[in-house]
């Protein structure tokens, strides 16, 4: 707790200590009293501090260099030790980009130019990728003890790039891939100090500026900024193991219709957590975002993810990681703001929190950075006005940051997804008569019966329900009831998946989404259990996917379920659309008893 203190004058940033930690207040310039509250009203702040460095080796001021590390987990052994690796970048304000290849050793801190005893590296470039994979080598076999190697593709030198190149960090060779060929020779491509390998399949085309990430044994690459001035929004597959490019279907869960364009960018990051890539923000032909998106590896679905707290403001050219299950973005810019501001994102509660960076961190974007036990590292950048750096800032995440301040409701979750050792009501659910055994969901009766007036008079009473411990739903799917059951415990509600009968296979009942029947299900057992906003939820989802052919059948179920705001989204667009709806073949061109008087309140309101 913070001690009482007496009123003071306050001219500036404000720092409050509680333990370890400290808060900003800024614009303050009269008297103001702190409490213990007040903090709730705060950004903490992010204290990154100098990286001291070992020795005489640093890299030259860059940005939009690629960075990346060696398998990140401190207790895993390693005979070059725990290292980050940073390729090319840029001085634009001296048109001059670089290809050399630094290493940092986090133990040693010591920064080291990596030797190069073979091949030929890429040309200088930036806005490039790089990743690091441990199960493959130039020599095509595998060795359990070697360290790996770094792989590099794309980015811009003199024009855009599509090639891949890898560097073996044992031999310290640089090969290059070709596209196969049966009557192509590496000997006929390039000179003879060049390694040349050749991969199959189709290579993503030429561009810079998009991400890659590492799951499995495969590289994955998303989006960029192409060779002919637009952003890109596929997401290409490079096998590892039998050097194949594949072009991955995406399956768009999207809130607006079936045929929705795929999201485009470039300048955005990627992380991978558990089965999915999570890309966040970058830059667009419709300007900066602030929208997070998760895809998921094994379903290839791609959904938006609405987060909870203080979500960042649209930008690109940021950095992200993930350490201990939260993903930490720091930094990027948009149009007239360079920021450096630090953010949490966690992956349970889907809550960002947002801290402040301390005053020896200066804003900055397309810079480089990775995660590394408990700290996050930046390293060079620009800060928007062609100024770049080349230092190294770590920032130690704590305990206290591990979590967000809405743990309270993410931990709630933990004990229904998770942990039912408190769990005291069981519901067994039937999706169809034709299931022999229901489907079980524990509970507990507390937290239902604060959060829902029904539940609560049901476990009140003397009912068979509440003595028994078990109850029988018999008019609610599993996945609905279940998305309701999540939602009283703090959940956010799953996005809408416009893909119906065909696609509803494929996306292997992927848990975050959810088909337009499955939210019409949920619009009527929320009306049932009085939950008011849940329904509301639904109705704003339900009018991203009106049209003419539904919106009277959307109508009638508003009215049915008092949904007003979406009764009302309905009757507006019936207004707007009037012609449409008249039209031969549309809904009210033959229309029946009940659309007659809906039609002559139409025409009324037109009237006015």
């Amino acid at each position: 707790m913070l001690p009482q203190t007496p009123p003071s004058i306050i001219s500036g940033p404000l720092l409050v200590m509680e333990g370890s930690k400290a808060w900003e207040h800024r614009g303050l310039s009269s008297v103001c009293f702190l409490s213990p509250y007040d903090l709730t009203e705060l950004d903490p702040v992010a204290m990154f501090r100098d990286v001291i460095i070992q020795g005489d080796v640093i890299p030259e001021a860059r940005m939009a260099m690629s960075c990346c590390s060696t398998f990140d987990d401190p207790d895993t052994s390693s005979k070059h030790g725990h290292k980050m690796f940073i390729f090319g970048g840029a001085d634009l304000s001296h048109k001059k980009m670089t290809a050399d290849l630094f290493s940092f050793d986090f133990e040693t801190r010591k920064w080291e130019r990596c030797e190069i005893m073979g091949g030929r590296p890429p040309l200088t470039i930036n806005g490039h990728s790089a990743v690091m994979y441990k199960g493959n080598s130039i020599s095509d076999s595998f060795h359990s003890n070697r360290t790996g190697s770094m792989w590099v593709f794309g980015g811009k030198a003199q024009s855009y790039m599509s090639e891949l190149s890898e560097y073996d960090l044992d031999t310290k060779i640089w090969c290059s891939y070709r596209k196969h060929s049966p009557a192509v020779h590496a000997s006929d491509l390039e000179p003879p100090a060049t390694v040349i390998k050749f991969y199959r399949g189709k290579a993503p085309s030429k561009r810079y500026g998009h991400s890659a990430v590492v799951y499995g044994d495969a590289m994955y690459i998303c989006g960029g900024y192409d060779q002919h001035g637009l952003s890109c929004g596929d997401i290409h597959r490079f096998d590892f193991i039998t050097h194949t490019w594949s072009e991955i279907h995406v399956i768009h869960a999207s809130l607006t219709n079936t045929h929705a364009p795929l999201p485009s960018f470039w300048g955005h990051t990627a992380v991978v957590h558990g089965s999915c890539m999570y890309i966040f923000g970058g830059k667009s032909e419709s300007g900066y975002g602030n929208r997070l998106f998760e895809f998921s590896f094994s379903s290839n679905v791609m959904a938006e993810i609405r987060g909870e707290g203080k979500t960042p403001t649209p930008r690109c050219g940021h950095r992200a990681g993930i350490l201990r299950g939260n993903m930490y973005l720091y930094g990027g810019s948009d149009a007239a703001t360079c920021y450096s501001d630090f953010y949490t994102f966690d992956f349970r509660s889907r809550w960002w929190r947002r801290q402040v960076a301390s005053d020896n961190m200066t804003s900055r974007a397309r810079h480089g950075g990775c995660t590394y036990s408990n700290r996050f590292y930046v390293f060079g950048g620009s800060n928007g006005h062609n100024f770049l750096f080349n230092d190294l800032k770590e920032h130690v995440i704590d305990r206290f940051e591990e979590s967000s301040p809405n743990t309270f409701l993410s931990d709630i979750l933990h004990m229904l997804d998770s942990d039912t050792s408190f769990c005291d009501i069981t519901f067994n659910i039937k999706d169809s008569e034709e299931e022999n055994e229901p489907k079980h969901i524990r509970a507990h009766k507390s937290i239902l019966a604060a959060r829902c007036e029904p539940f609560r008079i049901m476990f009140n009473r003397d009912m068979f329900e509440s003595r028994n411990g078990i109850v029988n739903i018999e008019d609610v799917s599993y996945k609905v009831f279940l998305t309701l059951l999540r939602y009283l415990y703090g959940a956010s509600i799953p996005v809408l998946y416009l893909e119906e009968e065909e696609a509803t296979s494929r996306r292997e009942s992927h848990d975050r989404t959810l088909s337009l029947p499955e939210v019409l299900e949920l619009m009527r057992s929320s009306d049932r259990y009085l939950l008011h906003h849940l329904k509301r939820e639904c109705g704003k989802l339900l009018q991203k996917c009106v049209q003419v052919n539904n919106v009277i059948s959307f109508y009638r179920t508003a009215q049915m379920y008092n949904a007003q705001e979406l009764e009302e989204y309905c009757f507006r667009y019936m207004l707007v659309n009037f012609g449409l709806m008249v039209a031969p073949s549309a809904p009210l061109a033959d229309p029946s008893d009940a659309d007659r008087a809906l039609l002559s309140q139409l025409i009324l309101w037109m009237k006015h």
